[in-house]
C-alpha cells in the first residue's frame, strides 16, 4: 500500500551530525508523482534535483549562477509536489559525538557502527508506530538512496543488517521489501532529499545553535506546519535523551539478552536479500 523513500544527510565523515529521513507515498500515487516530476524538471530546465547543489549554486551543475529567488522558487515547487503526493514524513537526527560517547560495546554492535544506521533504525520505529495508528497491516516497500556498486560498502551492509534485525522481530515485513536505487531515476528520492536536508539544517541549529540557511528555515517550517502540523515528525536526539535510552537498554535484562543473542546469531549471517 505504501512505499517509503529513505534519504540521508550528514553521512560525510566531516559532518558533526547525521540524519535519516523518510517520505511515505501511497503506491497508487507513484506513477502520478513521476509524471508531475518530469514536467517540473522540464519546466525548470534541470535534469535532477539535488538540494545541496541547488542551494550552493554548484559550479558545472544545472543550478550554477542561479539567483536566490530562483532557488527559493524551485524549492517551493519541490515542497508543493512533495506535500501533494506524500502522506507523511519522518526524520531522526543525532550528533556523532554523543553517539560515539554513549553507544558502545554490544549496544554499538546492535545499534550499528555508523551513526546513520542508528538514525535509520529510529525512523523505522516511528514508521511502525505510524502504521499501527493508521491500521496499515501490509508491509512497506522501502527504497534507500543509492550507496554505490560495491557490495563491501560497510554503510550499506549495516542498513541491510538493520532490515534483517527488523525482519527477525516482524517476519515477512522486511525481507525482500527493500532496495537501493539511484536518486536520478526516482523522483520521490529527490523529494525526500529536500526533507532530509532541511531537517538536518534544523537539527544543527538545535545541536550547535547554528543559523539556518533561509531556504532551510523556509522549507522546514513549511513541512512542519503542513496539514495542521500532523504531516511531518522531525526528531532531534538530544544528549540527555540518548543517555536515557542507553540507561534503559542497559538496565533491561530481557533486552540485553535479546541483543546478545542477535549479535551472536548474526555474526556470520549473510544480509537479507533486497527486493528483485
Amino acid at each position: 500500500m505504501f512505499t517509503v523513500f529513505i534519504d540521508d544527510s550528514g553521512t560525510d565523515p566531516h559532518h558533526p551530525a547525521a540524519i535519516a529521513a523518510a517520505l511515505v507515498v501511497p503506491a497508487s500515487q507513484i506513477d502520478a508523482l513521476d509524471n508531475v516530476w518530469k514536467g517540473f524538471l522540464r519546466s525548470e530546465f534541470i535534469s535532477e534535483f539535488h538540494t545541496a547543489e541547488c542551494v550552493a549554486g554548484q559550479r558545472e551543475s544545472d543550478f550554477e549562477s542561479w539567483s536566490s529567488q530562483r532557488k527559493r522558487h524551485v524549492c517551493w515547487r519541490v515542497r508543493e509536489i512533495t506535500k501533494r503526493f506524500a502522506v507523511s514524513a519522518f526524520s531522526v537526527a543525532i550528533t556523532k559525538r554523543d553517539y560515539d560517547e554513549f553507544v558502545t560495546g554490544e549496544l554499538r554492535e546492535f545499534g550499528g557502527t555508523f551513526h546513520y544506521t542508528w538514525a535509520v533504525w529510529s525512523v523505522l520505529r516511528n514508521l511502525e508506530r505510524w502504521a499501527l495508528i493508521k491500521k496499515v497491516d501490509s508491509p512497506f516497500e522501502f527504497i534507500f538512496d543509492w550507496m554505490g556498486e560495491s557490495k563491501r560498502n560497510e554503510a550499506k551492509r549495516e542498513v541491510e543488517s538493520v532490515m534483517a534485525r527488523n525482519e527477525a522481530m516482524k517476519p515477512g515485513f522486511y525481507a525482500g521489501h527493500f532496495s537501493f536505487r539511484k536518486r536520478k531515476d526516482n523522483p520521490a528520492l529527490q523529494c525526500s532529499d529536500l526533507v532530509a536536508w532541511s531537517c538536518y539544517q534544523y537539527a544543527r541549529s538545535v545541536f550547535y545553535q547554528s543559523p539556518m540557511h533561509p531556504i532551510a528555515w523556509e522549507s522546514f517550517w513549511d513541512y512542519d506546519d503542513f496539514n495542521e502540523r500532523t504531516w511531518m515528525t522531525a526528531l532531534t536526539q538530544t544528549r540527555e535523551n540518548l543517555q536515557k535510552w542507553v540507561d534503559l537498554e542497559g538496565s533491561d535484562e530481557i533486552r540485553k539478552e535479546r541483543r546478545r543473542n542477535w549479535v551472536e546469531q548474526n555474526k556470520r549471517k549473510r544480509p537479507l536479500p533486497e527486493s528483485p
